[in-house]
């Protein structure tokens, strides 16, 4: 498998990340060792979502991540990651998807499964799961910007992801950026 390769978008340096055949869960590889997805614990969401990884933080994981899901890939695979964060690409999941779904794996069935009804409050965000049968992921957003569209939604459909929700593009809003020049991206 060719490596994905780009630069990553908060350090600006170089990034690679290649997704290698592999029997058995989901394993995630930087610096040379190897872990299961589970494994995996959170470091931050900062403009970006970053995983305490084999190694250390390995930052803007989330367009790979949604790109398995999306995909239907829960296992078989290993992403080998060369760098502290994932390359930028073209600021989609499009591309991770297209080199994940390359690969020919089987879709199967998430490994975990929502068994009851829970809210969690973060900040001002509020994320409400309820058990059902298949994929349903919905999203609500309060922006006071008309580009952008106040709701969302995904029923699991790989074909769907990769039209429409792989195609969605990272972005910053202009009246931000004096604040990342002055902080940095990360």
């Amino acid at each position: 498998m060719e490596a994905l390769r780009g630069t990553g978008m908060h350090g600006g340096r170089p990034a690679s990340v290649s997704f290698v055949p592999q029997d058995g869960p989901v394993r995630f590889a930087a610096n040379g060792r190897a872990v299961g997805l589970h494994s995996l614990t959170l470091a931050h969401t900062r403009r970006s979502t970053a995983v305490h990884g084999p190694g250390g933080v390995v930052s803007t994981v989330e367009h790979a991540f949604a790109a398995l899901a999306g995909a239907g890939v829960w296992r078989d695979v290993c992403l080998e990651v060369d760098g502290d964060e994932l390359p930028l690409l073209d600021g989609t999941a499009a591309r991770y998807f297209d080199a994940i779904d390359a690969l020919a794996i089987e879709p199967s069935a998430p490994p975990t499964e929502i068994a009851s009804e829970a809210v969690i409050e973060i900040d001002a965000s509020r994320y409400h799961f309820a058990p059902g049968l298949g994929v349903h992921v919905e999203v609500s957003l309060e922006w006071h910007d008309d580009r952008l569209a106040q709701r969302a939604s995904w029923g699991g459909l790989k074909s769907d992801f990769r039209e429409r929700i792989a195609t969605a593009r990272t972005f910053a809003f202009e009246r931000d950026l004096s604040f990342l020049g002055a902080t940095g991206p990360a």
